[in-house]
């Protein structure tokens, strides 16, 4: 019933909503961190960042095929911070201010995060109307990049993670799809079950192991970010400021979570721009470390990235049965995946997507061009499109954040970007089955 329920939200939320896609914007990348944000200061936020909605261009076919089934699995879309993310930087702002020890910006500074805060209470974590469009958008442009998969009617498959920006996530983009193919016959499955194959749990660190990722968490920390001047603008100096901000790194870091934020609550709190109060130099600092830090999270490093791609081991296998139940059938339009980060990431390592498929020592993401507002966004998706000709034969494409991409290690005789399913398809088991992971 609660899935039946989000679902009519959704549609009724699609049908009020138009397309929210923003203007093409070149994505060439140089390895110039700041350079690279191309003005669009909004894009230090990273992981944090709002889906930016911008397609690559799309290679024409075979002559002769056409697509028939798509397998989609996207990341939530923006949503309000977790846990301290959302009110760590206002608990130690607001007791400040009743101490009487913020400046005239701190007192500022105090007044927009109170904005930003007063939406995450009682709300941690929840998909904001922002992230609700994300999914409309990125279902609308699925459904006309491939839609002759749509249009004959059949069946659409849809699995969640249990956590509700999923499942509203879900709402939305199926939502958004139905009103362009109402013939489509859709079901809906959360659970443990479903859970664990879509979002396996991480394979479990040693204590040496984990250690070390702290180890350098930390180190990078300190080396890229000196949070003094921050003390110094919002704080007067003296012992009450010692006692209420003990530690200004962790005061720096949770004021870049809810500043991150701002983006994701436009439509609920407006524009709050947090980002102004900081310099040039402390918010490329603060965005290079967060890139590092969920980059040696969830992404493919040298020292840590088999324990993450082991993980998605569970969610490829499902990939390739529900494909090959798909093809089996013949009346199946696309299977739907709603979940996170944590394993959307994971995935296109252990696919061997490019880039996601090549290590990274941990640290060195930032000048290794492997930017998280670009690669893990809000609303993040991965969609493999198969295409099928009159004999029979099928042909694959992958595309990441709807962008064509290749997978370097794997040679095919289909030309780029689709690959031949008789050779992708035990190319892809074999990853399933890789005890060296």
């Amino acid at each position: 019933m609660l899935v039946l329920l989000l679902l009519l939200a959704g549609l009724l939320f699609a049908s009020c909503q138009g397309p929210k896609n923003q203007e093409p914007v070149p994505q060439v990348l140089t390895g110039d961190y700041e350079a690279d944000l191309q003005g669009q200061w909004d894009r230090t936020a990273g992981l944090f960042h709002s889906y930016e909605g911008i397609p690559g261009p799309q290679t024409a076919a075979p002559k002769g095929y056409e697509p028939f089934y798509v397998s989609h699995y996207g990341r939530h879309g923006s949503r309000r911070q977790i846990g301290g993310g959302g009110t760590v930087a206002w608990t130690l702002l607001n007791e400040a201010s009743q101490a009487g020890i913020l400046t005239p910006k701190g007192d500022s500074l105090f007044q927009d995060v109170s904005r930003l805060y007063d939406q995450h209470v009682g709300m941690d974590g929840e998909l904001t109307l922002r992230g609700g469009q994300e999914h409309q958008g990125i279902a609308r442009r699925m459904y006309k990049r491939f839609q002759p998969a749509f249009d004959k009617g059949g069946k659409v498959h849809c699995q969640s993670s249990k956590i509700r920006r999923c499942l509203i996530s879900m709402s939305n983009f199926t939502g958004a799809l139905w009103s362009q193919a109402p013939e489509l016959e859709m079901d809906f499955i959360t659970g443990d079950p479903t859970q664990t194959v879509i979002m396996h749990d991480y394979y479990e660190y040693d204590e040496a192991t984990l250690n070390r990722s702290v180890a350098l968490e930390d180190s990078v920390l300190h080396a890229l970010v000196n949070p003094q001047h921050m003390m110094e603008a919002f704080f007067l100096p003296g012992p009450q400021t010692a006692a209420v901000v003990p530690d200004p790194y962790r005061f720096a870091k949770y004021l870049f979570y809810i500043a991150a934020d701002a983006q994701d609550l436009l439509l609920e709190a407006g524009p709050v721009d947090v980002f102004r109060y900081f310099t040039r130099e402390e918010l490329l600092a603060l965005s290079k470390f967060f890139n590092e830090k969920y980059y040696q999270t969830f992404g493919n490093t040298v020292e840590f990235g088999k324990y993450l791609r082991w993980q998605a081991k569970w969610l490829l296998e499902d990939v390739v049965n529900r494909a090959d139940a798909a093809l089996a059938a013949g009346n199946v339009a696309a299977d739907l995946r709603f979940g996170h980060d944590s394993a959307l990431f994971p995935l296109a390592s252990l696919i061997g997507l490019d880039p996601m498929g090549t290590e990274i020592p941990a640290g060195k993401a930032s000048e290794s061009n492997m930017y998280l507002w670009k690669y893990l966004c809000m609303g993040s998706n991965l969609q493999m499109a198969f295409y099928k000709n009159k004999a029979g034969s099928v042909l694959v494409k992958f595309l990441y954040n709807e962008q064509e991409t290749t997978i370097p290690a794997l040679a095919s005789s289909a030309p780029a970007p689709y690959y031949d399913w008789e050779e992708l398809r035990p190319y892809l088991l074999t990853l399933c089955t890789d005890k060296s992971l």
